[in-house]
């Protein structure tokens, strides 16, 4: 098995086990659930709806990448100028970096670490660690890691999964600057003024 059949499955596990933890010490602190992903008929819940495809969608790429390489490449093909060890390398390296900076930037969060919008409660600005460097530090590391997937494997599937996964973190991110204007007020927008969105 080659190293990419090993790191993908492994990091990915590796990062769920992560995030299943921050959720349960999130609600052992604080008696509620950090998954506030509503299903209402508005662009929030069009908005959950998309990311929940995307997730499903992300793990059965890495499941297919990790299990069937050989008859996943045949069937999508592979884009010939990325398709070489330089790139299968820097995708290696990108992926293990987007799944350190996710699970890194959630322990930085703490308490205010939530999956969607709560919109029930004010949210604590959280500014310092990776936050002082990019306002979305765990997109970022989404975004990095399907980066390097597309890397190790550059075929339609994984670019696509990449390109939509960018457009939905986008409307997200906008989605919640609105909110964390609205309910923090002008400390947000002299951190939104010193920070950049991504990096």
């Amino acid at each position: 098995m080659s190293l990419p059949e090993l790191l993908f499955p492994a990091t990915a596990i590796i990062v769920v086990m992560a995030t299943l933890v921050s959720a349960l010490q999130f609600h052992r602190l604080t008696g509620r659930s950090p998954v506030v992903l509503k299903s209402s008929d508005d662009a929030l819940g069009f908005s959950t709806r998309l990311f929940r495809i995307l997730i499903v969608a992300i793990l059965a790429e890495v499941t297919l990448i990790s299990l069937w390489q050989e008859q996943h490449d045949r069937i999508l093909g592979r884009v010939p100028v990325l398709d070489g060890p330089v790139f299968q390398i820097a995708g290696i390296v990108l992926w293990t970096l987007g799944g350190a900076l996710i699970m890194l930037a959630q322990w930085q969060m703490g308490r205010s670490w939530r999956i969607g919008i709560d919109s029930s409660e004010t949210p604590r600005l959280v500014n310092t660690g990776l936050f002082a460097a990019s306002r979305n530090p765990i997109y970022l590391g989404m975004v990095t890691g399907l980066s390097g997937l597309a890397l190790v494997s550059p075929e339609a599937l994984s670019f696509a999964i990449l390109v939509a996964t960018w457009v939905s973190l986008s409307y997200q991110i906008r989605m919640e600057e609105a909110f964390l204007e609205q309910s923090i007020g002008q400390p947000y927008l002299d951190y939104r003024k010193r920070v950049r969105r991504w990096l």
